[in-house]
């Protein structure tokens, strides 16, 4: 009896000591908290072209959410299907993302006032598109995209 009532002690102690977290976040309630759901561009006055894409998050019909880039007219769009998403803090997300139906990529994005800047997209295999703000290929820094109204 005796090792019963410790071992209810213990449990109770444990399950007090662990904070409750309530109920996980879908991806579609983090994106919403952190004011990721928009549409958003580098200069929104200026057409979506090569150098000022603009970017459309928002909820699908199934109510996942889908991140559509585009570069204009000429080009087709990127479609991410946001799979998961997690607050890293008050101003950096995680998100995980399924690209054009095909491949996942792990991005993260920090939030500056109404702004937002990628600093990292990252391949299954490890490799990096995007690592520390800078897009490897070219060498530049990520843009910070402003919320368009």
């Amino acid at each position: 009896m005796r090792k019963v009532a410790a071992a209810v002690a213990i449990y109770t102690m444990l399950a007090f000591a662990v904070p409750f977290s309530g109920a996980s976040q879908t991806p579609k309630s983090v994106l919403e908290n952190f004011g990721y759901l928009g549409h958003w561009a580098p200069d929104c006055s200026r057409k979506a072209q090569p150098g000022n894409s603009h970017m459309r998050v928002s909820v699908a019909p199934s109510g996942g959410v889908v991140a559509r880039n585009s570069l204009g007219e000429s080009y087709q769009d990127n479609v991410n299907d946001i799979l998961d998403a997690k607050l890293l803090s008050k101003d950096r997300l995680w998100i995980r993302t399924l690209l054009n139906g095909e491949q996942e990529r792990e991005w993260e994005v920090v939030r500056e006032a109404d702004r937002i800047r990628t600093v990292l997209n990252r391949k299954p295999d490890g490799s990096y598109i995007t690592k520390d703000g800078i897009v490897l290929s070219s060498g530049n820094p990520t843009p910070w995209l402003s919320r368009c109204r």
